[in-house]
């Protein structure tokens, strides 16, 4: 084999990774050391899982800040698509900063999951994990774990902890589950970890609700909260 077809077969075996840093393998080895560390890949992978295992995957994916359509449609549609792309855009440098997350609010129908899930998409392809919680589902499998608390501290922990949570459809359904909500919000604000988060209350609501809560979320997205206002916005209508 020539030096150049072998050159070309190295290539073409490079590209079928997804991560060429570890080769998928998810840690880096260390001859040297004999030890393996976890590749910076593996929390992105780790959650492409659990959305796979969700069923939600193929559509989750497919949402991306291309084909957010803004043609037509009201100019608060083609602000937060702007604002959304800043923030992913500003994201390494804001992540450790007091005010690190976003909320889009508001409006049913007005594309506020969408471009969600398209900064979320986007800060995967960053190499950062986000973790998706659909609120009124994680909800009821929290409640259904309380009686048992190691269960119970084993699925709460998924939601504290994650790199990154994306909350879609905040206080939806909303019942008895504040001291859920809260320990989930409260332990992500003293310990700085950035929140994604979409709902169709606003902010003066957020505070009605819970007003420690409320308060916590407003201070971490405080000029990255985008409202969607009136019914026109309802593209599903």
């Amino acid at each position: 084999m020539t030096k150049a077809n072998t050159s070309t077969k190295a290539t073409e075996k490079q590209r079928e990774y997804e991560c060429e840093l570890c080769q998928d393998n998810e840690f880096i080895y260390d001859s040297k050391t004999n030890t393996a560390t976890p590749c910076k890949c593996r929390e992105v992978k780790r959650y492409k899982r659990i959305l796979e295992n969700s069923g939600i995957s193929e559509a989750f994916l497919s949402k991306t800040f291309e084909n957010f359509a803004t043609k037509d449609k009201p100019k608060v549609v083609a602000n937060a698509k702007k604002l959304s792309q800043e923030y992913t855009k500003e994201f390494k440098d804001i992540k450790t900063t007091e005010n690190n997350s976003i909320a889009l609010c508001g409006q049913v129908g007005g594309g506020k999951t969408h471009l969600a899930t398209a900064i979320a998409n986007e800060l995967m392809k960053q190499g950062y994990g986000v973790l998706y919680m659909q609120y009124r589902d994680a909800i009821t499998r929290l409640k259904q774990s309380l009686l048992d608390e190691e269960n119970y501290q084993r699925e709460i922990n998924k939601y504290k902890r994650a790199t990154i949570l994306f909350i879609d459809d905040l206080y939806k359904g909303k019942g008895k589950d504040d001291n859920i909500v809260y320990e989930i919000i409260n332990y992500r604000y003293f310990t700085g970890l950035p929140m994604i988060i979409t709902t169709e209350f606003s902010p003066t609501t957020w505070i009605d609700f819970d007003e420690g809560t409320g308060s916590r979320l407003i201070h971490r997205c405080k000029d990255r909260i985008i409202k969607f206002e009136g019914k026109e916005l309802n593209h599903r209508l």
